[in-house]
C-alpha cells in the first residue's frame, strides 16, 4: 500500500508540474485501489478466522 501511495503521489506531482489532468485521475484511482483491495484483504482474514474450518479456496491464501 505504500508503494501505491508513492506512485500516487508521484504521479499527481508530475501531472501538477506538467499540467496533465489525467495524471491526477491515475493517482486517485491507485489510492482507492489499493485501499479497496487492503481492505479486502483484512476483510477475508477476519472472515476466514472465524470460520471453524477454514478450507474454503480463499482461506487457503491467509494460512501462509
Amino acid at each position: 500500500m505504500l508503494l501505491a501511495r508513492s506512485v500516487a503521489v508521484a504521479a499527481k506531482e508530475v501531472g501538477t508540474v506538467y499540467g496533465i489532468g489525467a495524471l491526477n485521475t491515475v493517482s486517485i484511482v491507485l489510492i482507492i485501489g489499493a485501499t479497496v483491495f487492503v481492505s479486502g484483504a483484512v476483510v477475508l482474514a477476519a472472515i476466514c478466522q472465524l470460520r471453524s474450518d477454514s478450507t474454503g479456496t480463499l482461506c487457503r491464501f491467509t494460512m501462509m
